[in-house]
């Protein structure tokens, strides 16, 4: 039977001492699968303990490479601890953002979410529980679409005309400044998610 080694890597169960066991070409190849892959990939096993990751997720968390075995627990902790001050406030945020994150990881529903990186950027997660109890996560450098999306909302916000953005049901998903200065009016509100206002609708 195959487990991971302290590496991250499959393998064969340890040999016993002064002896060298070969590396069967299936999870030679399998280790090779999960290094091609774009994204970050690890498997936590029942106990949420890290057995298998990837290349990928080491560069994107450069300290796993001495996590193998810990909890997930233990590695979030670590993970915040590594993410610059500026991206998550004090030390009660910090608590806050790693509470949610780690019920996040239990609920293991496959739903995306974002987080911030140490290097400054953001990487994006999935993460879904197998049939066996373990949690499969993998993650997304999403940090050049973070910085496009911020660019255009900078954009948005600096010209002069008054931007709305709605849904297909008419909810306002995304306002510049200019458009609240246009129609500012007592008792009105623009919020993400909210109806457009009745006063956005020209009269006939």
């Amino acid at each position: 039977m195959s487990k991971a080694g302290r590496s991250g890597r499959l393998s064969e169960r340890d040999p016993s001492p002064g002896r060298s066991v070969a590396v069967p070409a299936r999870l030679i190849g399998l280790n090779a699968a999960l290094d091609a892959m774009s994204e970050g990939f690890a498997l936590f096993d029942e106990a949420d303990r890290l057995v298998v990751h990837n290349r990928r997720l080491e560069e994107l968390f450069p300290f796993l490479g001495n996590m193998q075995g810990l909890t997930f627990a233990e590695i979030a902790a670590h993970e915040m601890a590594s993410v610059p001050q500026n991206a998550l406030g004090g030390i009660d945020e910090r608590q806050a953002v790693l509470s949610e994150r780690l019920q996040r990881h239990d609920l293991a529903d496959g739903e995306p979410f974002d987080i911030p990186l140490a290097g400054g950027g953001f990487a994006r997660v999935r993460e879904r529980r197998t049939r066996e109890g373990w949690i499969v996560s993998t993650w997304t450098d999403i940090s050049q679409h973070k910085l496009a999306e911020r660019k255009l909302l900078e954009a948005i916000g600096g010209i002069n005309e008054g931007f709305l953005l709605l849904d297909a049901g008419e909810r306002v998903l995304l306002f510049n400044q200019r458009m609240a200065q246009l129609f500012a009016m007592p008792g009105s509100a623009y919020k993400p998610a909210g109806g457009c206002p009745t006063f956005c609708i020209r009269p006939r």
